[in-house]
């Protein structure tokens, strides 16, 4: 199959709990997990039902949610409390949130894509929060998009046969770029 069709669900970032551990650590403890089983569930937003400030207020802040409200409110052309009112009740409620953690950086890790079929989609996407960095996961109809960063593909791969053997995997797909522009 070259392409197929395929809903995108609402995405989920972990939050990192072993940052204080070695990735290689980590993995080991990632691999050897015991999962209960269960999917996650699967939500689709709605479309947003912003106007014109709204989305002026958004694309402002975007960057920056620290942004200060009256430098937003200029930009706009609205006081900076209908800026705040606009985006406490209306902006911010329809945006996810996540909080990225690299304690090494971004730029040190490896990161690889990993297409995964599981009955075990919740324990596995907890088991995530072993490692040192924040992962991305993309839930699709039937299957997940793992985005998970490491330091080594070897120690990334153990771990993910370390979960087939103890079937916890129906299958999977590890994507690994050759080299990063």
């Amino acid at each position: 199959i070259i392409g197929r069709k395929t809903f995108l669900y609402t995405p989920i970032y972990t939050i990192p709990h072993g940052w204080e551990s070695s990735m290689k650590e980590a993995l080991m403890l990632f691999g050897n997990s015991t999962l209960e089983k269960g999917n996650l569930e699967r939500t689709l937003e709605d479309f947003l039902p912003w106007d014109d400030l709204h989305w002026n207020i958004f694309y402002s802040m975007k960057d920056n949610v620290r942004t200060d409200f009256k430098a937003v409110a200029q930009e706009v052309s609205v006081t900076s409390s209908t800026v705040k009112r606009h985006f406490y009740e209306a902006v911010l409620p329809y945006c996810n949130v996540s909080h990225y953690f690299f304690p090494k950086g971004y730029d040190y890790y490896n990161q690889s894509f990993i297409i995964i079929k599981s009955d075990y989609e919740k324990g596995l996407v907890d088991s995530l929060c072993k490692l040192p960095c924040t992962s991305y996961v993309y839930p699709l109809e039937e299957e997940l998009i793992l985005s998970i960063f490491h330091e080594g593909i070897n120690d990334l791969m153990k771990a993910f046969q370390k979960m087939e053997e103890a079937g916890y995997i129906k299958n999977y797909l590890l994507l690994v770029p050759l080299a990063y522009w």
